[in-house]
């Protein structure tokens, strides 16, 4: 079979489509003149917040929020490495991770900022129902607090911990009001020790946070920061042109810098990432044909990621078969790594499926539909027929995340890669990682091979682990990579002056907002 697409240059196509005026925007007076008052800085992106309690938010596109709020004990530099946030300092002492914790912290509302509700903030998290960070720091002893120290006791060495407490999913919320009912993290009043709060929220239209007088950093240059949703990444290129934003993330489209090509006093940059696009199929469900380890072999041998890339991404992304920008494993060792379609349809020939037609279920908006409309085309060469169905990210977060069985039979979507490779490694773990448990069997040995990379291993032995880890993975077949993400900020410099981060780790898109500085 052909692909449809192969005679398709993407680039040639998008040019097409603003010289023929294609690009249109539906953005109001109002909006322009707020993004031109001086004091405001206005951003746009394509998906809403979804989830609002920062100690179970499981989509990017709430922490573009959060991050703006809350702090976390440590942070992550554009290098991945740790650097001080709410803790000054920290030191392992034996098996012992104890850190100092800043003086003078308070809250938006102007409440300084306790070692009870640091202490309390952790625990929440690390036992939120929702929240897998609990799974990272699973070896730990107990946590106590002495003076302006607090300490997390740890049974035996752990690899991730420091990492994985960089996240807003471990952040530093008001525990005190929480406890007296003054305050609900579930509500859209984000309220922490970061440089904004929140003032208003409309949904599926913007966020508005205001610089937060009690800031421990230092006032914010910038007043007043409004975080647009405008999904169509067309949309989001006109109000980018005309000046009703100052700034925008394009979530991955491809497309962007093409768009955007020649537009007046626009720049772009180009974030990489450690996030990688992924295809998951239902190992699980006794009505899903991927319960026979042959099929899913057979789907991974007839993916063309590069197929992939110069489709869906117009080849703005690098080809993974696993954690591989992380630069630790051998790709070599991997058993279904390339493109074979002969070996992949004597597999379906072994297997015999009796069902050989599914849904495939992918979430709207962003490139996930290009993703999968290049992957059905590779399953159809194979003799599998898939039917996309598209979904809200809230919904398909439930259908994939939230049932066990889960709601679906083959998908894909995007992993945030965060700051370490072990991190989500956790995810093939359902034994460990709940919320995979609705599609991913158990495997003794990947667990083993978890474990002892994060809680046993240490230096040099921390690499064989991983390459186990990516060998079992890539002979399962339950969840496949596929590329590595990039990136496109874009902004007005005749409005704004800011440097986007070069790398992300955990999608905060804006880190530094609290120091770009508006031109007019």
């Amino acid at each position: 079979m052909t692909h449809i697409f192969a005679n398709l240059n993407r680039r040639s196509f998008v040019k097409g489509a603003v010289a023929t005026g294609v690009v249109a925007g539906t953005i109001s007076m109002r909006d322009i003149a707020m993004a031109a008052d001086g004091k405001t800085f206005t951003f746009g992106r394509t998906r809403e917040t979804k989830h609002l309690d920062p100690h179970t938010s499981q989509l990017s596109s709430s922490w573009h929020i959060q991050h703006m709020v809350y702090d976390s004990l440590v942070t992550l530099d554009d290098d991945f490495k740790v650097q001080p946030a709410l803790a000054s300092s920290w030191e392992w002492q034996g098996s012992d991770l104890v850190f100092a914790i800043r003086d003078g912290v308070k809250f938006a509302n102007g409440r300084a900022m306790t070692m009870d509700d640091v202490k309390k903030s952790i625990e929440r998290a690390l036992t939120s129902k929702g929240n897998p960070w609990g799974l990272m720091l699973r070896n730990k002893s107990g946590i106590s607090v002495d003076g302006n120290k607090l300490t997390i006791g740890f049974k035996s060495p752990n690899n991730v911990a420091l990492d994985a407490l960089t996240a807003t999913l471990v952040c530093i919320i008001p525990t005190e009001e929480l406890e007296a009912g003054t305050w609900d993290p579930k509500s859209d009043k984000f309220m922490g020790t970061g440089p904004y709060s929140v003032a208003e929220h409309i949904a599926n239209d913007r966020w508005v946070l205001k610089r937060n007088p009690h800031y421990w950093g230092g006032e914010a240059k910038t007043e007043t920061v409004v975080v647009r949703t405008i999904p169509e990444v067309q949309s989001l290129v006109a109000a980018l042109r005309d000046g009703s934003i100052d700034a925008a993330a394009f979530d991955s489209n491809p497309d962007a810098p093409d768009l955007l090509a020649g537009a007046p006093n626009v720049e772009m940059a180009t974030m990489s990432t450690t996030d990688f696009n992924y295809t998951g199929m239902n190992a699980v469900s006794p009505d899903s044909p991927f319960t026979d380890i042959r099929v899913r072999q057979a789907v991974a041998l007839s993916l063309d990621r590069k197929q992939i890339v110069d489709f869906a991404f117009g080849g703005r992304a690098e080809v993974t078969y696993g954690w591989t920008q992380w630069n630790l494993t051998d790709d070599s060792k991997l058993k279904f790594r390339d493109r074979d379609l002969e070996r992949a349809k004597e597999l379906i020939k072994q297997a015999k499926p009796s069902r050989t037609t599914f849904p495939y279920l992918v979430r709207a908006g962003s490139n996930h539909a290009a993703i999968a409309q290049i992957i059905k085309q590779s399953l159809a060469e194979i003799g599998l027929n898939a039917e996309l169905e598209a979904v809200d990210g809230g919904v398909w977060a439930k259908r994939v995340w939230g049932t066990n069985p889960s709601d679906m039979v083959m998908t894909n979507s995007a992993y945030t890669g965060f700051a370490h490779p072990l991190i989500t490694a956790h995810w093939w773990a359902p034994d460990l990682s709940r919320f995979t448990k609705g599609y991913v069997p158990e495997n003794a040995d990947y667990t083993a091979a978890l474990n002892k990379a994060t809680t046993a291993a240490s230096g040099d032995a921390i690499v064989p682990s991983l390459q186990t880890l990516y060998e079992i993975l890539n002979e399962q077949c339950v969840k496949i990579p596929l590329c590595v993400n990039t990136e496109t900020i874009a902004w007005r410099s005749d409005r704004v002056a800011m440097t986007p981060s070069k790398k992300q780790a955990q999608n905060d898109i804006l880190n530094g907002v609290e120091n770009y500085e508006m031109k007019v």
